[in-house]
C-alpha cells in the first residue's frame, strides 16, 4: 500500500520497505525485501519475526503496533531492526531494543536465540498472559449485569458511571457524559474533588449536556455538599441538562427535590440493583472478536 519507512542499499542491489501508513506492525508485508530489479526477495510478517506472545505484550493502538525503531543495513548484507523489548514494570521509563537481524539475499530471520532475546521472550510470555487474563476478565464484566464497584475507589466509580450510562440511557449512542467522582473528606487531596463537583454543577463555561457523580465520600455527606453547592445556583441554570447520580433508588425523590430549582431532569444509578447490557452493544462487542 503505502509504506511507512524505506531502505535502498548502496548501489541499489536491495530495497527493503516497512510497515503500511496507519498499519504499523500488522499485515503480511510489515517487511518487505526486493532486488535490484524490483523482484520480491521475501515479505514478513511480524508473526515470522517475533513470537504471538510477544506480539501481544507489544504496545498497541487502535490501528498500530509499536514494535521497532530506526532499522538500517550491516556492511554484511544483513538488515537490522530495533525490536521493541516488552517491559513488563510499565514504569515510564525509556524503551530498550534487540536487533533482529535478516540477511537480505533470502530474508532468513537469523536471530532470537540469544540469552538476551529468550530473558524478552519470558518477559513477554509472562505480560501475555497478564494481558489475556485481563481481556477475560474485562469481557466477563462487560457481558453480565453491572453493579457498583467492589472496591469503594475514584477509578472504580468513573468506571461504574460511565458504563451505566451506555447500559441505562436512551441516548447512549450519540451522546456521552461527564463524570465527577467527590473523595473522601478526610483525604488530602479532598478538596480538589469538591471544587470538580462545583465546576460541573455551576460553570457557565460549557453546555452541560449529561452529568454522572458519585461519591467515596459516605452519602449523606455527599447529599450535603450538592446540596449547598446548589444553593448557589441560578434558577433554570441547568435547564435541558440530564444529571444521573449513584445513589439508591429510595434517594431518588430527595436528589430531585435538590436539584429542582436548576431545571435539569435527575436519575439515579443504584449501585445495588444489577443493569443488564444491551443486546445490541452485546452483540455488536462480540462481532469484534
Amino acid at each position: 500500500m503505502a509504506p511507512v519507512d524505506a531502505l535502498i542499499a548502496d548501489g541499489g542491489k536491495y530495497l527493503v520497505t516497512f510497515d503500511n501508513w496507519h498499519s504499523m506492525g500488522y499485515g503480511p508485508n510489515v517487511v518487505a525485501i526486493y532486488d535490484g530489479h524490483g523482484q520480491l526477495i521475501r515479505a514478513l510478517a511480524l508473526s515470522d519475526i517475533v513470537s504471538a506472545d510477544y506480539i501481544v505484550a507489544l504496545e498497541h493502538s487502535v490501528s498500530s503496533i509499536r514494535w521497532r525503531g530506526e532499522p538500517h543495513f550491516a556492511p554484511t548484507g544483513l538488515l537490522v531492526i530495533p525490536i521493541v523489548v516488552p517491559d513488563a514494570q510499565d514504569d515510564g521509563k525509556e524503551e530498550t531494543y534487540l536487533d533482529a537481524v535478516l540477511r537480505l539475499s533470502d530474508g532468513s530471520v537469523i536471530s532470537g536465540s540469544s540469552p538476551d532475546w529468550q530473558r524478552a521472550e519470558a518477559t513477554a510470555q509472562s505480560m501475555a498472559r497478564q494481558k489475556r487474563d485481563y481481556e477475560k476478565q474485562a469481557k466477563q464484566a462487560f457481558i453480565a449485569p453491572l453493579l457498583g464497584p467492589n472496591e469503594n475507589t475514584e477509578r472504580n466509580w468513573h468506571d461504574y458511571l460511565t458504563e451505566a450510562f451506555y447500559r441505562s440511557s436512551p441516548n447512549w449512542k450519540d451522546a456521552s457524559t461527564s463524570t465527577t467522582v467527590l473523595r473522601d473528606p478526610s483525604a488530602p487531596n479532598y478538596a480538589a474533588s469538591e471544587g470538580w463537583l462545583r465546576d460541573a454543577l455551576l460553570s457557565l463555561d460549557y453546555e452541560h449536556g449529561t452529568m454522572s457523580f458519585a461519591s467515596i465520600a459516605p452519602f449523606d455527606f455527599f447529599v450535603a455538599r450538592m446540596k449547598a453547592i446548589l444553593a448557589d445556583a441560578k434558577s433554570g441554570q441547568l435547564k435541558g441538562s440530564k444529571v444521573y447520580v449513584a445513589a439508591p433508588t429510595s434517594a431518588l425523590p430527595l436528589l430531585q427535590s435538590i436539584f429542582a430549582k436548576t431545571g435539569a431532569k435527575v436519575f439515579v444509578f443504584d449501585p445495588n440493583s444489577p443493569i443488564p447490557q444491551r443486546p445490541d452493544r452485546l452483540k455488536r462487542y462480540l462481532s469484534r472478536e
